[in-house]
């Protein structure tokens, strides 16, 4: 008896639990999408503003101070860590560089390095701590086609947190 009342329940429950499962399934909302479409000249897909997934860079400066000492407003290098590196290696993806000097080097929050390079973003958030230096010399990179172009200035970001190489390149 006690076996068949057993049963009886399991089949009860299931039965239950299919109903309030079908009766969930039918209520769920559609949310409505946009019936227009993006501007022709506007991206229709906007990355978030703050992203968790940040650009990792290329290994380059070495950190040199404790990681005790860390904090978000602190670099884990020092500015002279910065301008050894940059005075013993060629700018990063440059073809050639001739008589080039360190007329810029600081620490900066990445909302103003972005002003620095005209509104081009760095790919990380805007409060994130990074090392800004600025060359001046001939600098040379080859582009598609293997067409050389040469700048009188140049550009390495680096995080000030990791050392990493985010950003190198030319400007006009």
């Amino acid at each position: 008896m006690k076996m068949a009342q057993t049963r009886c329940l399991k089949i009860v429950l299931v039965v239950v639990l299919s109903v309030i499962s079908q009766n969930c399934r039918g209520s769920r909302k559609q949310i409505p999408r946009p019936a227009a479409d993006p501007a022709p000249n506007q991206f229709p897909f906007q990355p978030p503003r703050s992203s968790t997934i940040l650009p990792l860079g290329s290994p380059a400066i070495r950190p040199t101070r404790p990681i005790e000492q860390l904090t978000a407003n602190a670099a884990a290098f020092t500015i002279e860590d910065v301008k050894q590196y940059v005075s013993t290696h060629r700018p990063a993806m440059s073809t050639g560089a001739q008589g080039y000097t360190i007329t810029r080097a600081e620490f900066l929050p990445s909302r103003q390095v972005n002003m620095l390079l005209n509104g081009a973003r760095t790919g990380v958030e805007d409060d994130r701590l990074l090392s800004y230096v600025e060359l001046r010399g001939t600098f040379s990179f080859t582009g598609p086609r293997g067409i050389t172009v040469s700048y009188p200035r140049a550009v390495e970001i680096f995080d000030a947190h990791t050392g990493n190489l985010l950003v190198a390149g030319g400007l006009p």
